[in-house]
């Protein structure tokens, strides 16, 4: 064989390993930023949660779906009781913990 073809068949593997190293950076780059996401939106929801958890009587918590919805409540209470945990604003975990302790004393 001749030196140029060794070359060249060399430098085509070269780039084949280099195409196939920059796959796995970019690879490597999604799955850490899917794992933040992941860890944000777990974040939100625990928010949200303990939220839910320092605005709502502990006896409404402790309530079966069933039992809340068969509660002598007018209708349009009831979906205003729905709006306000939905729409109910994220608070760092301090203010939330200050309210959960109000509740609870």
């Amino acid at each position: 064989m001749e030196r140029s073809m060794i070359v060249t068949r060399l430098q085509a593997r070269r780039r084949r390993i280099e195409g196939e190293e920059k796959v796995c950076i970019q690879l490597s780059s999604s799955m850490d930023k899917v794992d933040e996401m992941v860890k944000l939106f777990k974040r939100k929801v625990d928010n949200q949660l303990a939220v839910i958890q320092a605005t709502t009587d502990v006896r409404l918590l402790q309530m079966k779906w069933s039992d809340f919805m068969g509660m002598a409540i007018a209708a349009d209470e009831r979906s205003n009781l729905m709006d306000m945990a939905k729409k109910a604003p994220f608070k760092n975990l301090n203010t939330i913990n200050n309210q959960i302790q109000k509740n609870q004393s």
